[in-house]
């Protein structure tokens, strides 16, 4: 375990929040309208992947923050990719796979500069230090006991859950590691077309106003943790914390 400039299991991050750790006492605050909230542990969750199928293409990072504490969990997956031509394929001497690309996907991600450099490059820039990788089941590992440190029940939440959970799930079965957030989950999107109307196939741009206050632009786009921020920031509004 190391500190944030090494990794991002423990230590101080971006804004000098934790990012790997949990409060005591959690609080939990009355809705609008004074309808009290259930107890419950929301987590906003993003990942970064090679391509839209899950278990055929390849998850290359999450970032994960828990809405009451703020705290933070980030991790990039280690890859054959990103290994350096002197380094042997391996890491905690597990063999590495390649990167299972869907093309459009590598080409939309090159594009990408500051972000396709935080996943395959040396430097991270939203976090501004090195990046470190992660064999892949010592991630699971990592998240589903940093996950767990947190009250029951807990709850997976992203925009949109239907593209970020299964990654998560496929993760944890294949490290043989029981999934933290079991089946629970909430769809941002869709929490607020319930409260301001709108379909499943509307933009964000086109959401109602009150709507479109409510949601948050990320400050480092396609970056896990930076998405995973900004959604968690839009939950927190919606659910009044």
């Amino acid at each position: 375990v190391g500190l944030a400039g090494r990794g991002l299991w423990c230590g101080m991050g971006c804004h000098g929040v934790p990012l790997y750790g949990h409060p005591r006492g959690l609080q939990r605050q009355p809705w609008e309208g004074g309808v009290i909230l259930p107890w419950m542990t929301y987590f906003s969750v993003d990942v970064e992947t090679s391509g839209l199928v899950p278990g055929r293409h390849t998850l290359l990072s999450v970032g994960v923050v828990e809405l009451t504490s703020n705290a933070q969990f980030y991790a990039v997956l280690e890859t054959r990719d990103a290994v350096l031509h002197n380094r042997e394929s391996t890491v905690d001497g597990i063999e590495l796979a390649p990167v299972r690309w869907d093309p459009n996907t590598r080409e939309w991600f090159k594009s990408q500069e500051a972000a396709y450099e935080c996943l395959f490059g040396a430097h991270d820039a939203y976090l501004d230090q090195p990046v470190v990788r992660r064999s892949p089941f010592g991630v699971a590992a990592r998240l589903a006991d940093w996950v767990g440190s947190f009250p029951q029940p807990r709850t997976f939440v992203a925009w949109p859950v239907s593209f970020d959970k299964p990654w998560l799930d496929i993760l944890f079965h294949d490290a043989g590691i029981p999934n933290p957030f079991d089946y629970r989950s909430v769809d941002i999107k869709s929490w607020i077309c319930g409260r301001f109307g709108g379909g499943p196939e509307v933009e964000r741009d086109e959401l109602p106003e009150a709507a479109q206050a409510l949601y948050v632009e990320p400050t480092f786009p396609h970056h896990a943790l930076a998405d995973a921020i900004a959604q968690a920031e839009t939950m927190r509004l919606l659910l009044g914390m």
